[in-house]
């Protein structure tokens, strides 16, 4: 079940939310919806002033639905509302009437069966919204269990069977959504507001609105793109001690007295890559103190669960640069941790964008680091593709010791189109022509920075709005070698014209494949399948997109003064079947579904 907290902040007094959205007016061409069976009242106003700082312009227009509309807010939102971002907030009533304080329904014990029966019929109501909603996202907030009325005190663990029962049908009802694409935010305790409850309908206080709303927004329009790597230090961070002086048998990392904190750490880390985050250590040690006996410690964390690491005496920023260079990410996606102030300080100078902590020295400070990092390194669904990439960079190493191999023998590496060396890698591409549903297709647009045409970032409703354009298409490509799968590493969406040309919007590809030539095989491909004359599309230079630029170089295509170019498909099938002939590469296309589409 995926969770996000809600972090605390400033308090924005109401009247300070209300001025804010007074202020400014919402454009319509973006919704959010808030849907529940109470009246939103503060929780409105918040998201709205929220919103606004969010947005300078394009501000998203904000939809609720008014007390006892749940149903009414349900049906809007997966029909008129479907590609908007949207926001459940269960109640308890919502399972049973006869569990909320407005009800007209006697207050009392209730049998699980009771509140069984009606709470099925809401699960199979929310089942087919969420999956009506074509993957736009939802999120879900339930009630705290405080806000059950009159728990009985004499029953098991103080909260009553009625209590215990809703409790139990809530909680599987959500797991169900949540395996569907919802979103679950784990809230902190809400203090339930019984004068606007009672009066208006309202359960939800000033504070509790403004913590709901600041959450929702923060998580549905993210103001910063999800970190990829964190580079850990060794000695005072990744265990107690300093293994060059201390010894392999001195050190502590057990889950037992000094040890403790430092254990838990390496578990955290090691669900960070389960999920997909690159894990790296750099630290000031002889390399034979640390590399050889690593895997003999019985850690937690071994030496393969690290796709880079650095053990020498030169500066860490020199080391982090060297890390970020070998992964093939940019600095502002890395994550740096150290116990060590003046390291950190000079890590922080040289090595631009990188975000840096140092290593908790209180027990309460390593929970809220645990906090700061999940948020860093957040994702909603961890995906194969996420959890195939510190496995593909660990490859690497295998595919690079190949590949210098195979040109130490004669292969022309000297040559920028020559792919000989890849020859016998068995390199297969397959391309996939309906990947708009593909969940990683918009993932590998919205994170790739490298070899990416124009930098466009789309939110989760403009492109279901594109996929819906006539004419649009979406193809992405698989690739594997003979040490392993990629997974979907590149992505090409735009839309074929009656005139033969075919409009290119976005092109990525990601780092992990360059120099296989896969950019050149989807183009021609594409060219192939489309029977185009001429591809066209803009470049626009990001300050990190220089492979982008240096491929349609490659193709003799010049980009013009306002960011077009345009190749000619004899160009484009020519480059494809280079490639496919100096690597002895196979590309394969799998057809649309048969369902009557074209």
């Amino acid at each position: 079940m995926a969770y996000a907290c809600c972090a605390p902040s400033p308090l924005m007094l109401i009247r300070e939310a209300s001025k804010l959205t007074r202020s400014v007016k919402s454009s319509g061409a973006r919704k959010i919806a808030l849907v529940c069976s109470f009246e939103p009242l503060h929780l409105k106003t918040y998201v709205q002033a929220f919103v606004a700082l969010r947005f300078p312009v394009d501000i998203p227009e904000v939809l609720t639905f008014g007390y006892d509309q749940l149903v009414a807010g349900l049906m809007q939102t997966s029909s008129a509302l479907k590609t908007a971002p949207a926001l459940l907030f269960l109640s308890w009533e919502d399972l049973h009437n006869g569990l909320s304080w407005r009800s007209r329904a006697a207050l009392g014990k209730l049998t699980e069966a009771e509140i069984s029966k009606q709470g099925q019929l809401l699960k199979t109501r929310l089942m087919e919204w969420i999956q009506t909603r074509q993957g736009a996202e939802t999120y879900l907030a339930v009630p705290p269990i405080e806000w059950l009325p009159l728990p009985d005190a004499c029953s098991p663990l103080a909260l009553g069977q009625t209590a215990l029962a809703a409790s139990a049908i809530m909680g599987e009802m959500v797991q169900t959504l949540s395996h569907l694409g919802g979103r679950l935010l784990r809230l902190p305790s809400l203090e339930l507001s019984y004068r606007d409850l009672l009066y208006a309908g309202c359960p939800l206080s000033l504070a509790a609105s403004e913590s709901i709303a600041q959450a929702f927004v923060r998580l549905a329009f993210p103001e910063t793109p999800r970190k990829k790597a964190l580079i850990t230090d060794l000695d005072g961070t990744l265990w107690k001690g300093i293994i060059g002086e201390d010894g392999a048998e001195g050190i502590r990392f057990g889950p037992d007295e000094d040890g403790w904190p430092f254990h838990i750490f390496q578990k955290f880390l090691a669900k960070l890559r389960s999920e997909g985050v690159l894990l790296a250590f750099c630290s000031k040690n002889n390399h034979s103190d640390v590399v050889p006996v690593l895997d003999s410690l019985n850690m937690p964390l071994r030496l393969s669960d690290f796709a880079a690491y650095r053990c020498n005496w030169e500066s860490k920023s020199r080391n982090i640069l060297s890390i970020a260079e070998e992964l093939n990410i940019g600095c502002d996606a890395l994550v740096a941790i150290d116990d060590d102030q003046a390291e950190l300080a000079e890590i922080q100078q040289r090595v631009p964008g990188i975000s840096a902590y140092r290593t908790p020295r209180e027990a309460r400070d390593w929970q809220h680091l645990f906090c700061t990092l999940q948020d860093l390194f957040a994702t909603w669904v961890v995906s194969q593709e996420d959890r195939r990439r510190a496995d593909t960079i660990a490859t690497n190493r295998a595919r690079n010791a190949w590949q210098a191999m195979a040109q130490e023998e004669g292969s022309p590496a000297g040559r920028t189109d020559g792919l000989a060396h890849l020859n016998g890698m068995n390199l297969e591409v397959t391309i996939r022509c309906d990947a708009f549903c593909d969940p990683r297709s918009l993932e590998l647009i919205n994170k790739t920075n490298q070899f990416n045409l124009t930098g466009e970032r789309l939110a989760q409703d403009q492109w279901l709005a594109w996929a819906a354009t006539p004419a649009a298409f979406c193809w992405s490509a698989r690739l594997q070698d003979r040490f392993g799968d990629f997974g979907t590493i590149c992505v090409v969406t735009g839309q074929t014209r009656e005139d033969g040309m075919v409009s290119v919007r976005q092109f990525v590809l990601s780092c992990r494949a360059f120099g296989r030539g896969v950019e050149a095989i989807m183009l021609g491909e594409l060219m192939s399948w489309s029977g185009g004359k001429w591809i066209r599309g803009q470049f626009r230079a990001t300050g990190r997109n220089e492979p982008a630029r240096r491929f349609l170089a490659g193709l003799d295509c010049a980009v013009t003064a306002d960011g077009e170019w345009c190749i000619d498909r004899a160009t484009a099938l020519k480059a494809c079947q280079t490639v496919l002939d100096q690597a002895k590469a196979t590309a394969r296309i799998v057809p649309y579904p048969t369902d009557g589409k074209t």
